[in-house]
């Protein structure tokens, strides 16, 4: 028995790691039973001195070792670093970064410190889809980020990096009005306009040829100089300035369409211009001459009086006989709209909104206009058709129809996009 009560003690010190003592306390209180005793070992943490009753009076021993425990082995990670300052300084040789480090650094706008964002691109930033593996759903979010970014992006094809100051300076030597749009970033109104307005191939080209475009920023310090010398209300904000004065000539904050600002930009060029070469128009309008049926008495007798001397002068004092042959006399007097423009083709029914189908704007002397939709393909005649049918007193007197200040008279047989019109604001005079 003593034996058996070794090869137990024994057993129970292997497998514990404890002393003699402790092991034979435990398997007293489990009356031998090796199993019970290693498990109340464990449970209790190895501690002495409470079980059976030989032993409540004995010193507890010491706490048995603790083996140390191993955490985990870190999984590993790959990260990029990007330098915050690299879009502001590559290719200008500056070395640096945004904690004002460095020297000879240039002061980043928002729009390169911000993280790059759908409705906050600069012009060298473009999200783009990852070029490393990654889960479809992830492929399609990236791909979706990417066409919105498209979509909403400025329109840096057109915009002058200029300031204020310099845009004066530069379009005063060019002859060319300044376009600004002041714009909110967190506005989605003022995204639509990047969306519809600014790409717009029509809107373009007028931008191009006559004005310098600048796109601000209502929380940066050039937009904010704006606010400071031209009270805005809202944004987006669009307006044109005289380069030579600093004068806002004209405004827009809302409801702009790109049909609509094309032929606002038009009408705008067709009064107003800034080669003095050409004279400054009156920006309410030319003057035209009253029709006849609009005419009192007295401006009937003196009209007639003033074309009766305006005969006489171009006869020849020594014969009496004009200076013309009355044959081209009469030609000439024949090559206007009373008779070689009939109303009748103007009258017929108007084309509704679609492919091929453009609106042209007709402004009157008075300040009145009236818009009708063409298709592209109609000829300039049909144009004039139309106004003489609708324009009172162009059906008993000659008129003319003007672009940019170009009579389309010569353009008849032309069809309205060989012209150039489309979308255009023409000017009616009498002659």
């Amino acid at each position: 028995m003593e034996e058996d009560a070794s090869n137990l003690v024994a057993t129970f010190c292997s497998i514990t790691n404890s002393t003699p003592e402790k092991a034979q306390e435990y398997l007293g209180v489990a009356d031998g039973d090796l199993s019970t005793a290693v498990t109340l070992f464990f449970e209790s943490g190895g501690v002495t001195g409470e079980y059976g009753s030989g032993s409540s009076n004995t010193a507890q021993s010491a706490p048995p070792e603790q083996t140390e425990e191993v955490r985990a082995p870190i999984a590993p990670t790959r990260e990029v670093l990007v330098d915050p300052m690299a879009d502001a300084t590559s290719g200008l040789g500056f070395v640096g970064n945004d904690f004002g480090l460095g020297s000879g650094l240039p002061r980043m706008n928002r729009r390169q410190r911000r993280r790059v964002g759908i409705f906050d691109q600069s012009p060298s930033e473009m999200p783009v889809a990852s070029s490393v593996d990654t889960s479809s759903e992830e492929s399609e979010s990236n791909s979706r980020a990417s066409r919105l970014a498209k979509l909403f992006r400025p329109p840096y094809d057109i915009i002058s990096h200029l300031t204020l100051d310099e845009a004066k300076m530069k379009a005063t030597y060019e002859k060319r009005w300044i376009l600004i749009n002041l714009q909110t970033s967190s506005s989605f109104e003022c995204q639509v306009l990047n969306r519809d307005l600014w790409k717009s191939e029509s809107v373009k080209e007028v931008i191009r040829a006559h004005f310098l475009f600048l796109q601000l920023l209502d929380d940066e310090e050039p937009g904010m100089e704006f606010k400071r010398f031209y009270p805005v209300s809202s944004t987006p904000h669009v307006a044109i300035l005289d380069p030579r004065t600093g004068e806002r000539v004209k405004q827009w904050n809302s409801g702009i369409t790109a049909t609509d600002f094309v032929i606002e930009l038009n009408d705008f060029l067709e009064r107003c211009t800034l080669d003095e070469t050409k004279g400054r128009k009156n920006p309410l309008g030319p003057r035209s001459q009253k029709p006849a049926e609009a005419m009192t008495e007295e401006e009937q007798m003196s009209k007639a009086i003033a074309a009766s001397l305006g005969a006489d002068r171009g006869k020849d004092e020594g014969t009496g006989e004009s200076s013309q042959p009355i044959q081209a006399d009469e030609e000439e007097a024949q090559d206007n709209t009373i008779h070689k423009i009939n109303s009748e083709e103007g009258k017929d029914e108007e084309p509704s909104p679609g492919t091929g189908v453009t609106r042209v704007q007709i402004r009157l002397p008075t300040g009145a206009r009236f818009i009708r939709r063409f298709y592209e393909t109609d000829l300039v005649r049909r144009v004039y058709a139309y106004v003489k049918g609708n324009a009172e007193g162009a059906e008993s007197q000659p008129f003319s129809l003007t672009f940019q200040r170009t009579s389309l008279w010569n353009s008849l047989d032309k069809t309205i996009k060989e012209a150039g019109i489309q979308n255009a604001a023409l000017q009616f005079e009498f002659q």
